[in-house]
């Protein structure tokens, strides 16, 4: 079940519970990190592997809210990245400037969409029989 936050799959579904908990859990080892970690290295490849995960589960739920053009949500979830890392580095990393308020706003509005998002069906049974009989 757990293999699903760490690798991109088109099978399973990730419930509401899940995706809220998986959020949950992955916000407080950034924040765990970014409060203990003083090394730029390990805080950089923590940041790239936190934000592969969520990207992998926002994608997760995307797919099963029906949305069909999930590579849109990764395109525009990377401009914004660029976008609010651009305006940082012009403001020279203050935290209250526009380019961390764009990336928190754009974090946690994919965050409440999607658990506002419908789920699509449940998963069929496994080896179960879909043809009608007659």
């Amino acid at each position: 079940m757990l293999y699903k936050l760490f690798v991109p799959t088109n099978s399973g579904r990730i419930s509401r519970g899940l995706y809220i908990a998986a959020f949950l859990v992955i916000n407080i080892l950034a924040l765990f990190l970014y409060a203990e970690v003083e090394n730029a290295l390990v805080l950089i490849l923590a940041t790239l592997f936190i934000q592969y995960l969520v990207i992998n589960i926002n994608c997760c739920r995307l797919r099963d809210s029906g949305f069909k053009k999930i590579a849109w949500y990764v395109l525009l979830t990377i401009v914004v990245f660029i976008v609010a890392l651009l305006a940082d580095m012009n403001e020279e990393y203050d935290v209250t400037g526009s380019g961390f308020r764009i990336y928190v706003a754009w974090y946690f509005i994919c965050f409440i969409a999607l658990i506002l998002a419908p789920t699509e069906g449940k998963d069929p049974a496994p080896h179960s029989d879909t043809h009608s009989k007659e």
